[in-house]
């Protein structure tokens, strides 16, 4: 045992792997109906080699090229898609991004708006003020004016 790794766990790893991959491959020549070789094989063959058709493993191929065409243009349509959502992200995220500048352009015309309504109501408070100023010097002058 090196360094907490055994190695007969990693035989026992390694085989259970190769037979997975077997049952995976003899599974997949059977549903293409490619005839098993009836030796025995001394190789990692799977025993399909030997004794098999022309046709039958040219068939095979096919298929394999087939699978893997397949699987490529699914790889491809996955990227384009990626790529399509990464850039709809993005121009949700310039949106955004504009959306909060003119979020803060209308809260700092609101800030304005409060500052200017409330210089509004202070000179209208001084108007007015000076109103009743000039009205009670009005009326005393024409109290003057009548009295003499």
């Amino acid at each position: 045992m090196m360094g907490g790794f055994s190695l007969e766990r990693y035989a026992e790893d390694i085989e259970a792997e190769a037979k997975g991959a077997r049952q995976i491959f003899e599974s997949f020549m059977q549903r293409h109906n490619v005839s098993r070789s009836t030796n025995t094989p001394e190789s990692l063959s799977f025993g399909w080699l030997k004794n098999a058709p022309v046709s039958s493993i040219t068939r095979a191929i096919e298929q394999l090229t087939m699978a893997a065409s397949s699987i490529a243009m699914a790889v491809e349509e996955q990227s384009t898609t990626t790529r399509d959502i990464a850039g709809s992200i993005q121009t949700a995220a310039g949106h955004t991004g504009r959306a909060s500048a003119e979020i803060l352009s209308v809260e700092q015309a609101a800030s304005r708006s409060v500052t200017a309504f409330g210089e509004i109501a202070d000179l209208t408070l001084r108007v007015s003020s000076r109103a009743k100023d000039l009205e009670s010097s009005v009326a005393a002058f024409f109290n003057r004016v009548r009295a003499a």
